[in-house]
C-alpha cells in the first residue's frame, strides 16, 4: 500500500477521535496528575523550608539582639566604673572626652538616694523599680526596662547598681541607642543591610516586649510600630517559646515564625521579648516560577508528542481501513475485480488478503448466480413458449427486438437489463391461461378474451414474491396498455404507461404480427411495418416506433416498405433513418 501523509480528516473520524482520546488519557492524564501533585509537593516543601529558614533567622535575630544587649551592658558597666561616675558622686561633671566614649548609649543618668544627676544627655523619665528589681540590682544583675509615653516613641533603658565594695551607692541609668541594638538582629532576621530594610515589602522583622507591644519593626512589618500587632496574630507564650503565624497586608498573604526568648542575665519587669520574622507567600513560592514553566514545557512537549504519535498511528490505521472501505464499496457496486493492496506487515495485511480471497469467491458466486438467474429466466420463457407450438421462441425474439430498440433510444445498461428480464418474462402469466384458448383456431368469446387478458395480472402475481424481479413487474403488467388509453389491464394512457413497457409493446406486437397463429397466417414485413406505423400515436408511443423503424434500417431488412412507413409517420426518409 502506498504510504501517504497524514490528513486532517483522519482526526474527524470516530476511530481517529477515539485513538486521540486514548492517547490523551494514557499520556496527558498521568502527566497532568503527576505534574499537579509534584507542583503541590514542591510548593509545600518550599513553604516548609521557608518556615524552617525563618525559624532559624528568628533564632539568629534573638541571639543578635542578646549579643547587642550584652554589648550595651558591657558599655554601661564600663561607664559605671569610670571616673565620670566618681566625679558625679563628688559633685563634679564628666569631661566631654568621657561622653565621647559612648557608642550604644545616648544618655546616662546617676540616681542616688533622692537625687538624680544627668551625666550625658538627659533622660526624660527614670522609672520606679519594683522591690524585686532592686534586689536583682543589689545582686549584680542589670535591669532592662521599656518606658512608653503617649505621643512619643518608647525608650529602652538599662540600669546598673554601683559597686558597693568601692564604697559607692546608687544606680546608673542609660538610654540605649535603638539602631545599634536592632541592626544586627535585622540582618540576621531578613538577610539584608539596615539601609535596604525599609525598601522591603515582602520581608518583615519585629521585636515585641513582654506586653506584645512593638519595640522595633522593619520591612513589611514597619507599620506595626504605630498600628500595633494585627489582630489575626496570636502569640502563645508557652513552654515551647516558638510557633508560626500569618497575616494579610495590602491584599497579600504573609507567613512567619516567632520565637519567644528570655532576657538571660537581665532583670525585666515586662517579661520576655519575642522576635517575629515573616515573608510574603509570593516570595516564598517565587522559585516555583521556573518550575511551573518547566512543567508547562513538559506538558506542551508531551501534548505535541502525543498528537504526533496519534497522527502517525491514525494514519497507520486509517489508510488500510480506507483501502478496505473503498474495496467494499466497489464490490457493493458489483465490481468484483476490486482488490486491496496493503503491505503493513500486521493484521491489516492479513485482513486485506482475506478480503481479496473473499472478493474473488464472491465474484465467482455472483457470476454463477447471475448465470443461474438468466438461465432460470430463459428456461421459464421457453417453458411458457413451449406451451403452444404457435408461440415457440416468441419471448426470446421479443426480448432481442426490445433490447435493440432500447439501444437505439440510448437507454442505460441498467434499463437494458430490466428490459431483457422483462422481455423474457412478459408472457409468464400465460401459464394460467388454458391451452385451449391459446391454440383456438376461431375467434375468442368475450369470456375467453377476458381470460387471455388476465395473463398480465397473473404474471405480475407470479413475480410479486420475487424481490429481485420487482422492477420488471411494471413491464409484465402494462405491456398491453395503449398510448390512447384503450389497452389493458388498467387503461393507462400516454406517459402514464411505464417507458420500458411502451418499448416492449412495439417489439411484442411486431413479433406477434409476423408469427403464424392458429387463427391466421403471419403478416409480411411490409404489412407489419405499415400497420405499426399506422398505429403510431394511437396504440404505440411514436418515439418507440421511430426507434423500431431505425433498427430495421440499420439491419437493412424489410426496406421495400420504408417509404410507405416514412410517409405514414409523417417524417422524411433521412430523419427516421438517422433517428436516435
Amino acid at each position: 500500500m502506498r504510504q501517504r501523509g497524514f490528513r486532517l480528516e483522519h482526526f474527524r473520524t470516530k476511530l481517529g477521535r477515539k485513538i486521540v482520546s486514548l492517547f490523551l488519557v494514557c499520556a496527558l492524564l498521568p502527566t497532568g496528575v503527576l505534574s499537579f501533585f509534584s507542583y503541590q509537593r514542591v510548593r509545600i516543601q518550599l513553604r516548609d523550608q521557608s518556615m524552617e529558614t525563618m525559624e532559624t533567622r528568628a533564632l539568629n535575630a534573638q541571639m543578635g539582639a542578646l549579643e547587642r544587649l550584652q554589648s550595651v551592658e558591657s558599655e554601661l558597666i564600663l561607664m559605671a566604673a569610670s571616673p565620670m561616675v566618681d566625679q558625679a558622686l563628688a559633685g563634679k561633671r564628666d569631661t566631654p572626652s568621657q561622653a565621647n566614649r559612648l557608642r550604644r548609649l545616648s544618655a546616662l543618668t546617676l540616681f542616688t538616694e533622692g537625687e538624680t544627676t544627668p551625666l550625658v544627655g538627659d533622660l526624660t523619665v527614670v522609672p520606679q523599680l519594683s522591690p524585686q528589681t532592686l534586689v536583682d540590682l543589689d545582686r549584680g544583675r542589670t535591669a532592662l526596662e521599656v518606658v512608653r509615653r503617649a505621643g512619643a516613641r518608647q525608650e529602652l533603658l538599662m540600669a546598673r547598681a554601683l559597686d558597693r565594695d568601692d564604697g559607692r551607692s546608687g544606680v546608673l541609668w542609660g538610654r540605649i541607642v535603638a539602631d545599634s541594638l536592632w541592626s544586627t538582629a535585622q540582618v540576621y532576621a531578613i538577610d539584608i543591610t539596615g539601609d535596604e530594610i525599609d525598601l522591603q515589602d515582602d520581608k518583615g522583622f519585629c521585636v515585641l516586649d513582654g506586653a506584645l507591644q512593638p519595640l522595633d519593626c522593619a520591612g513589611a512589618m514597619v507599620s506595626w510600630t504605630d498600628d500595633g500587632l494585627p489582630e489575626s496574630i496570636n502569640i502563645s507564650d508557652d513552654s515551647y517559646y516558638k510557633g508560626s503565624f500569618s497575616w494579610v497586608s495590602g491584599g497579600e498573604r504573609f507567613a512567619g515564625q516567632y520565637r519567644v526568648f528570655p532576657l538571660s542575665g537581665f532583670s525585666s519587669e515586662g517579661g520576655n521579648w519575642t522576635v517575629l520574622v515573616g515573608r510574603g507567600e509570593r516570595g516564598i513560592i517565587e522559585p516555583l516560577t521556573d518550575f511551573r514553566r518547566m512543567l508547562l514545557s513538559i506538558f506542551v512537549l508531551t501534548l505535541a508528542v502525543v498528537l504526533g504519535l496519534s497522527a502517525h498511528r491514525i494514519r497507520q490505521i486509517m489508510e488500510p481501513l480506507a483501502a478496505l472501505r473503498s474495496g467494499t464499496q466497489r464490490i457493493a457496486a458489483n465490481d468484483f475485480a476490486a482488490r486491496v493492496n496493503i503491505s503493513s506487515g500486521d493484521e491489516f495485511e492479513e485482513l486485506a488478503t482475506s478480503f481479496n480471497d473473499m472478493a474473488s469467491q464472491v465474484g465467482s458466486l455472483v457470476e454463477d448466480l447471475e448465470e443461474l438467474s438468466w438461465s432460470t429466466i430463459t428456461t421459464l420463457a421457453r417453458t411458457i413458449d413451449a406451451k403452444s407450438p404457435w408461440t415457440a421462441g416468441h419471448s426470446e425474439r421479443v426480448t432481442t427486438m426490445a433490447i435493440r430498440i432500447g439501444r437505439e433510444l440510448g437507454l442505460p445498461e441498467k434499463d437494458l437489463e430490466r428490459l431483457h428480464r422483462g422481455g423474457l418474462l412478459h408472457d409468464i402469466g400465460k401459464i394460467g391461461v388454458p391451452a385451449s384458448i391459446i391454440d383456438k383456431e376461431g375467434p375468442l368469446t368475450d369470456s375467453e378474451w377476458q381470460k387471455m387478458r388476465d395473463h398480465v395480472t397473473i404474471g405480475a402475481r407470479i413475480l410479486e414474491p420475487l424481490t429481485p424481479l420487482a422492477d420488471v413487474i411494471p413491464i409484465v403488467l402494462y405491456h398491453h396498455e395503449r398510448w390512447d388509453g384503450k389497452g389493458y389491464p388498467d387503461g393507462l394512457a400516454g406517459t402514464d404507461i411505464p417507458w420500458l413497457a411502451r418499448i416492449l409493446c412495439v417489439a411484442d406486437t411486431y413479433d406477434a404480427m409476423r408469427s403464424d397463429r392458429p387463427y391466421r397466417t403471419g403478416l409480411g414485413p411490409d404489412e407489419t411495418l405499415e400497420e405499426i406505423a399506422m398505429c403510431s400515436g394511437s396504440q404505440f408511443d411514436a418515439d418507440a416506433v421511430l426507434a423500431f423503424v431505425d433498427c430495421q434500417v440499420r439491419a437493412e431488412k424489410e426496406t421495400p416498405a420504408l417509404e410507405s412507413v416514412g410517409s405514414r409517420l409523417g417524417a422524411p426518409r433521412d430523419s427516421w433513418r438517422t433517428a436516435f
